[in-house]
Parts: structure tokens; sequence; C-alpha cells
């Protein structure tokens, strides 16, 4: 007879959790560049864009933030 063997559980929470979500897996591709991509220019040329996206992409949060939380403190400066 044939039974089904549950997978092993990580010890550690975190890198179960990392391991399990695919928006960090997607994240991944930020920091690391895969293998198979170094002999491909193409898909080299799409991650160097897809990292200067998310690069000008979060500075520009970034800045939008801080400009926003300077309104607030200037306005409550005016208010007293």
């Amino acid at each position: 007879m044939v039974y089904w063997k549950a997978p092993k559980r990580s010890k550690s929470l975190l890198n179960l959790f990392v391991r399990s979500n695919s928006a960090i897996t997607l994240l991944r591709l930020l920091f690391h560049t895969p293998k198979w991509i170094e002999n491909h220019s193409e898909p080299q040329e799409y991650l160097k864009d897809v990292r200067k996206n998310a690069l000008w992409w979060n500075i520009g949060v970034m800045g939008f933030a801080l400009l926003y939380i300077g309104i607030l403190f200037i306005s409550t400066l005016w208010v007293k």
C-alpha cells in the first residue's frame, strides 16, 4: 500500500514564510540574478529595466511620503 508522506516543515517560521509567499519570491529578482539569465541578453535587459523601475518607484514613494509629512508638520505650525 502506498502512503503519502507530508513534507517536513522548516524549523524557521521566517524561512517557511519566505518560501511560500510568491510576492517575496518575485522580489528576490531585484537582488539576485538567476544563473540562466547570464547567457541570454533579452532577459538581462528586462531584469535591468525592472530593477531601475523599482528603484525609481521607491524613490518616488519615499519622496512623496516625506513631502506629505513635511506639509503636515508645517500646517501644524500655522494653526498655533
